[in-house]
């Protein structure tokens, strides 16, 4: 149904007008001004020094799950900070890995080696620092709890300096990323051993679980999770998952042009046809907003990025992240 993403080459030239599209698992959004593909951290901070030398805006993607460039594409430079090598060198009791390197890769690698921690997860798309920027999480773990130390690159000045886990501020689905900016260049992780066997057959059990509630983006381009789950109530209380409250409401039946809500999970949307536009996706996260507000009384708030210019209301407009000229 849609166009495969596209393949580019670890550390390419610059590339321009490439669709965005072809390098974002919702396989949506217009041409970049200019694309880089970059693997290692060295790579990547001369990447970044070289545009911020030209005084020329830049954003940075992973693999490009958890986010919807315009339909008008991005005025700038995108670096997309992606490997296919699975490197971990253990340092001082800790594992260092490249922020570029796909987060199942790594768990895949980890259950070969005997290595714990990261079972949780599977499945899930997407780059090691995008995972620890997001602070992502599956099945009551997340991220945040496996990481001891992570280097930073500075968007502004290019600097490059290693935050601690206590600085990084680790709560649901955050990180000082946030708030304070910064690129993710390298993470170290201090995981346990464990059996092998005893680890694949985790790994096994939650891919399937996954398999089940979640669509194959390669099949059915998405972005995971739309909405965060809310807030415990006290202590001890558990959070109330954004679907139940959208099931709840009545968003699962939800479309808009070719984005349509998920059947089997409705905190997730689907590019159902090969028409749908990026616009469709934000003009439907705001419609499944407001059923939960009007039906439940309840706010949400979106885990999808929308980076580039949207037609937008006043509420959708805090969503969306300008960016370029």
């Amino acid at each position: 149904m849609s166009a495969p993403s596209l393949q580019i080459a670890e550390d390419s030239a610059v590339l321009h007008h490439v669709p965005l599209s072809r390098v974002t698992t919702f396989q949506l959004g217009g041409p970049a001004r200019e694309l880089v593909t970059v693997a290692a951290p060295e790579a990547l901070w001369r990447s970044v020094h070289d545009v911020l030398s030209r005084g020329e805006p830049f954003v940075v993607i992973g693999g490009g799950s958890n986010i919807v460039c315009s339909d008008e594409g991005l005025p700038c430079r995108v670096i997309r900070y992606v490997s296919d090598r699975v490197e971990m060198a253990e340092e001082n009791g800790a594992w260092c890995v490249a922020g570029s390197v796909g987060l199942d890769r790594i768990v895949e690698r980890c259950v070969a080696d005997g290595i714990g921690g990261l079972t949780f997860a599977s499945g899930i798309p997407g780059t090691l620092g995008g995972a620890v920027a997001g602070n992502a999480g599956a099945f009551g773990a997340q991220i945040g709890d496996c990481v001891a130390q992570v280097e930073l690159i500075d968007p502004a000045t290019g600097g490059v300096r290693v935050c601690s886990r206590e600085e990084m501020a680790f709560a649901y689905r955050y990180s000082r990323i946030r708030d304070r900016g910064g690129i993710i260049s390298r993470v170290w992780m201090i995981l346990p051993n464990g059996p092998p066997a005893h680890l694949r057959q985790e790994r096994e059990a939650l891919l399937a679980l996954r398999r089940e509630k979640h669509p194959d983006w390669r099949a059915q381009p998405c972005a995971g999770s739309v909405f965060r789950n809310l807030e415990a109530s006290g202590p001890g209380a558990r959070r109330m998952a954004a679907g139940k409250v959208l099931e709840e409401s009545g968003a699962g039946a939800l479309r808009v042009g070719g984005a349509a809500v998920f059947v089997k999970h409705a905190n997730i949307i689907v590019k159902e046809t090969d028409s749908c536009t990026a616009q469709d996706v934000i003009d439907l996260v705001w419609c499944m907003h407001n059923k939960a507000q009007e039906k439940m009384k309840i706010s949400l708030t979106p885990e999808i990025r929308f980076l580039g210019r949207f037609r937008a209301v006043p509420g959708q407009a805090a969503w969306i992240t300008g960016v370029g000229a």
